[in-house]
């Protein structure tokens, strides 16, 4: 599915190209000064390649935004988590080293950028409530991720911690599935806006 955008959209990017050329080629057989119009297909060539870079430009930028949101969400779940951990709510025992923020950072990108997949390949989901997308994602994730770092004994096991400790991490991945679902659906209405 993922080739087929990829070649759907370099598709989409050679077509003015080669409707830049078809144009040119039409002028130029207009045209009986072969200097000029090869000028002026060298003039649109070289319009097309700075409109395709904008383009190229903005899309990167795009990206940038989605990973800056999804960002966001991974420091605010990691924020919950310590502070619940630091008031003692929970009795997760996560411990939050450098590299183990790292982590979490990468592992936020990763669900971040699956979750923004699976609503590009499910037009009904951008038309659903961002918080119910996020709330229940956020519910999924934890679901997953939480026996796998349990198993692995970076954390305690929740459901064996106790009610608080549950409901703290559960807040913390709703959370980060809330402001995850909301950066795809605004930068994603603000992507078909331009």
């Amino acid at each position: 599915m993922l080739y087929l955008e990829r070649r759907r959209k370099a598709f989409s990017l050679c077509m003015p190209l080669l409707h830049y050329i078809q144009k040119s080629c039409r002028k130029a057989a207009q045209d009986f000064a072969p200097l000029s119009s090869l000028s002026l297909l060298m003039k649109r060539i070289k319009a097309f390649h700075e409109d395709k870079i904008t383009l190229q430009k903005g899309v990167v930028c795009m990206y940038w935004k989605y990973s800056v949101g999804f960002l966001i969400a991974s420091l605010v779940q990691a924020g919950i988590i310590m502070a619940s951990e630091f008031l003692g709510v929970s009795t997760l025992g996560a411990k939050l080293s450098f590299g183990q923020l790292i982590i979490h950072i990468l592992a936020g990108q990763a669900a971040g950028f699956l979750l923004m997949v699976v609503m590009q390949a499910l037009p009904v989901l951008t038309k659903t409530n961002f918080a119910l997308i996020g709330t229940v994602y956020g519910a999924i994730v934890w679901a997953v991720l939480i026996p796998i770092n349990s198993m692995q004994g970076t954390i305690n096991a929740p459901w064996i911690q106790g009610a608080s400790t549950v409901i703290a991490s559960l807040l913390a991945f709703i959370s980060y599935g809330l402001i995850s679902a909301y950066t795809i659906k605004i930068f994603g209405e603000e992507q078909v806006r331009t």
